[in-house]
């Protein structure tokens, strides 16, 4: 038999431990005593291992262990312990251990979880094996509904019935769908093997498509499985345990197609369709939100080249280095592969906010084209949306503004004129200044530009494309016309200010508008969390009410 590579093995796999391998045989035993010795010096190193524990905690834990409950709420947990002598403060450290230690499951960081204690963890094991097992669920490719559960854990009452599927999702063994929680995603009950999804989507092969590589130093459970769920609303019912092929719409103007490749600890996501921007960036925030669920994974984002003189080309570009290009101003990258230039702005084009003027040139190119055009323009402004409130994200106050400028003496310097700050509601479809206040003086702009000028851009693209789209009341005011080319005037009258919003320039934009307005009244616009991607629209008193359950 040919020697393993074993040091390089632990180079790749940090979770290696040993410093040699083992060589057995299952026809002879041999080997297996050595293996099972070192089985058990590395389990004596383990945390609580050989740990002196007091009197107090001894008694705690064979009391626990004397109850015949299943199960208890931690209160009655501590009353226990502490009927033992185990001081109150110590209770929770006791109740780690013994959980470390496989006597009782109790997830105390886990607010599902947390006023729950499992004293016989087999219970829950021989519970989940029936779901596990379950061929109606292996039928239905791995989709758990709450009548299957009820039907398989009868003889639970409905409120453990849901900790056991909180615990099932602790385990990664399960995951709820985002937009129907009388659905879950059972891991182990998905095929591995994927179903004939490529002949729908071989079918927009000439379409549109917007690519992206994730490269992974592990792959840890719940990658894809935990996104697949959250992303259920968009299903064709065509999932596997390391893919699914989604639709934005019934329609499937436009498809989304996520696959992982364990064996290369790599995700791709691919988008395709007449305009596929706005579906990707929806799906790349939901595959973003998965990648934040495990902290310290190392990521390196990568776009695949998009050819040179009408040829394929195999070359990527690493996503951050696209990044620095553009905060640099480096108009054009060498592929590697090819040792041809590529525009920056094309390769970012739709992943990143100062492609505006591309992307703006691409909406008059959509107006232009009849064919699917309204679709194609909706979705577009779809994305340039998404965009802007994913920017001003937790922002306590309205972000959606515009500014006018005020006839002044000739004389007076720009950044000292007077300017007015007018409150948009941001209704979708039916954008439009706010009717009763909302509207501020502002005398000395110098005073304020750190925290007004890196949202310009921004906003002089949406607004751009809400004219381009004459959406709204807004779409055909002549006066924002004129407000945008000021905008643009005094965002080049502040060059060292850069775009970026970050908290601070958040909050210095929410002193100003209390500054403005103490009462906080901004017009009447409240903030509205909208479903299901639970944004938030800073709304009229009549448009917030539309979405008042």
């Amino acid at each position: 038999m040919a020697a393993l590579p074993f040091v390089d093995f632990k180079q790749k796999y940090h979770k290696i431990i040993g410093d040699k391998p083992y060589k057995v045989s299952n026809k002879t035993g041999a080997g297996i005593d050595e293996v099972r010795q070192a089985i058990a010096e590395a389990a004596a190193k383990l945390p609580l291992m050989g740990e002196k524990w007091p009197i107090h905690w001894l008694e705690a834990a064979n009391a626990i262990r004397a109850k015949t409950d299943k199960s208890m709420i931690q209160k009655q947990l501590d009353q226990i312990m502490t009927a033992q002598g185990v001081a109150q403060n110590h209770c929770l450290i006791l109740a780690k251990w013994l959980h470390e230690l496989g006597e009782l499951l109790y997830f105390h960081d886990n607010d599902d979880l947390k006023n729950v204690v499992i004293l016989k963890p087999q219970w829950v094991t021989e519970h989940i094996s029936l779901i596990l097992t379950s061929q109606q669920v292996l039928d239905k490719q791995g989709i758990l509904t709450i009548a299957q559960r009820d039907r398989l854990w009868s003889d639970l009452d409905y409120p453990m019935r849901e900790h056991f599927l909180n615990l099932m999702a602790q385990f990664d063994l399960s995951y709820p769908a985002l937009d129907d929680r009388h659905t879950h995603f059972i891991v182990e009950c998905l095929p591995s093997d994927p179903p004939d999804y490529q002949s729908t989507w071989n079918k927009m092969s000439n379409a549109k498509e917007i690519r992206m590589t994730y490269e992974l130093n592990m792959l840890p459970p719940g990658i894809p499985t935990w996104f697949i769920a959250r992303a259920h609303r968009f299903t064709t019912h065509k999932h596997w345990r390391y893919g699914a092929l989604l639709a934005e719409n019934a329609a499937q103007h436009n498809l989304g197609l996520v696959r992982a490749f364990p064996e290369d600890r790599r995700l791709e996501l691919i988008v395709r369709g007449n305009a596929p921007n706005y579906f990707f960036d929806i799906l790349r925030d939901g595959l973003e939100l998965t990648l934040q669920r495990f902290p310290g994974l190392d990521i390196k984002r990568t776009i695949p080249c998009p050819g040179h003189h009408g040829q394929p080309c195999s070359g990527e570009f690493n996503y951050d280095q696209l990044e620095k290009a553009m905060q640099k101003e480096v108009s054009e990258i060498q592929c590697q592969e090819a040792l041809e230039m590529v525009s920056v702005y094309q390769l970012l084009f739709g992943l990143d906010w100062r492609t505006k003027d591309a992307v703006l040139q691409k909406m008059e190119e959509l107006k232009q084209d009849i064919t699917g055009a309204d679709e194609n323009i909706n979705n577009f402004f779809n994305w340039i949306q998404g965009h802007f409130r994913k920017q001003h994200a937790e922002l306590q106050c309205p972000y959606a503004f515009t500014l006018s400028q005020q006839p002044v003496n000739w004389w007076r310097p720009f950044a000292a004129r007077e300017v007015i700050l007018q409150l948009y509601c941001q209704q979708p479809g039916h954008w439009h200044k706010t009717e009763k206040g909302g509207c501020y003086h502002i005398y000395e702009l110098d005073k304020c530009s750190h925290f007004i000028a890196p949202h310009l851009s921004k906003l002089i693209m949406l607004f751009n494309a809400i004219i381009t789209l004459g959406i709204g009341t807004v779409g055909h005011d002549t006066q924002l016309k004129h407000d945008l080319e000021f905008m643009s005037e005094l965002k080049q009258k502040f060059p060292n200010i850069d775009d970026h919003v970050d908290d601070a320039t958040k909050r210095g934009l929410c002193r100003l508008l209390r500054d403005l307005d103490p009462s906080d009244s901004w017009g009447g616009l409240k903030a509205v969390h909208v479903k299901p991607q639970d944004d938030v629209l800073w709304l009229c008193e009549k448009h917030a009410k539309e979405y008042k359950s």
